[in-house]
């Protein structure tokens, strides 16, 4: 026997077994749809079912679907960063046009609301020295500040359900209906100058793992127009 024709009865039997297994396994394309789209398979008209061509394209198509699906998200994700990012950079102007305490917090409160859709926004201050801070600002005293040590010592921002009593603490009157929160430090030199807390009515809004960048950021930026009038 040549060489070829050994090449061509193995090739047959080859074949064969996978002609038998396929006898044998008949829904193995139902288990593994994504061989149809490498099968090259003639379409057999006439025959009133649904042939191997068809279900092919059909796989494809719904391939099609699923990578516009995953483009659209793309677009709005990068629709979603644009505006966040322009907001970011008014409330920065709005920031750096503040003269004094009272104005940072108003700025922080009016863009929050506006952009972010918050419910509630509280800035609590601890300035080190001799500060003329409006006592709105000032954050909880006493064993009331005892019980947030430990949320005004956190280096970075915390999102989560808040405690109906914590909640109080921070925002005021009504901070008992905020129900999730961002609490972000405002860092300066080592330091922090206090809080500024985010609240939401809706438990989801703000949950624990979520990414913290855009808080960071928020938070050094109400600290740098915050520096001049709380650096001690």
């Amino acid at each position: 026997m040549t060489r070829q024709s050994s090449e061509a009865a193995d090739a047959a039997l080859h074949e064969q077994q996978v002609v038998e297994f396929l006898r044998h396994h008949p829904d193995l394309l139902r288990r593994h749809p994504d061989l149809l789209a490498e099968l090259n398979i003639p379409h057999a008209a006439g025959t009133g079912a649904v042939s191997l061509v068809e279900r092919q394209v059909s796989r494809l198509r719904e391939q099609r679907e699923e990578m516009r699906h995953r483009l659209d998200e793309l677009y709005a994700l990068a629709r979603d960063n644009e505006s966040l990012a322009l907001q970011f950079h008014q409330l920065v102007l709005d920031l750096l046009s503040a003269r004094e305490p009272t104005a940072v917090a108003e700025a922080l409160e009016r863009d929050l609301h506006r952009d972010c859709g918050a419910d509630a926004v509280a800035l609590r201050l601890y300035p080190a020295g001799e500060h003329h801070i409006p006592d709105h600002l000032i954050g909880p005293r006493g064993a009331d500040r005892n019980r947030l040590e430990r949320i005004f010592a956190a280096p970075n921002p915390v999102c989560g359900r808040l405690d109906a009593e914590i909640g109080a603490l921070i925002f005021g009157d009504g901070g008992e209906a905020m129900v999730s929160a961002a609490l972000i430090p405002l860092p300066l030199r080592g330091r922090s100058l206090g809080l500024l807390a985010v609240g939401s009515t809706d438990p989801e809004r703000f949950r624990a793992g979520q990414g913290t960048l855009f808080l960071e950021q928020l938070g050094e930026a109400a600290a740098a127009a915050l520096h001049p009038h709380l650096a001690g």
